[in-house]
């Protein structure tokens, strides 16, 4: 996880290869210790899941990533954070 220059999360999905640009999604995120709009750089965790619109680029409207992040308490069976995303390079929109 990071920041870009343009002050979007960035997310590396490890089991996909690819890269994300993300705006906080709609709705709370379901833990209070952390910021989810300003990762630090190097922060670790997993992705939980991504919208359906997982294999396709489409730029700003790619869908919703779930975010579990390494040592930010979240509820059982929930995420830390939650993201709209772009794939970047390629259908970055931001």
């Amino acid at each position: 996880m990071g920041e870009n220059a343009a002050g979007n999360a960035v997310i590396h999905n490890d089991g996909d290869g690819r890269a994300y640009a993300c705006t906080v999604g709609a709705g709370p995120p379901m833990q209070t210790t952390f910021d989810c709009a300003r990762p630090t750089a190097g922060r670790t965790g997993f992705v939980q899941g991504l919208g359906l619109s997982a294999s396709f680029c489409t730029g700003a409207a790619f869908g919703g990533i779930a975010v579990a992040v390494d040592g930010v308490a979240a509820p059982q069976g929930g995420y830390a954070c939650f993201y709209e995303c772009g794939i970047v390079p390629g259908c970055a929109p931001f």
